[in-house]
């Protein structure tokens, strides 16, 4: 992990850490689509 002297803002965790950024990213895809899909079809 690299450091550039400087805070980044909100949202930029990418620039800060992109292989946790990615990470993080395929896992929400994973566990929060099938939800959502589940809740779309079995809404009333």
């Amino acid at each position: 992990m690299f450091k550039f002297g400087f805070r980044a803002k909100r949202g930029y965790g990418w620039v800060t850490n992109p292989k946790r950024f990615v990470k993080n990213k395929v896992r929400y895809r994973i566990t929060t689509l099938p939800y959502k899909l589940l809740k779309k079809l079995f809404k009333w």
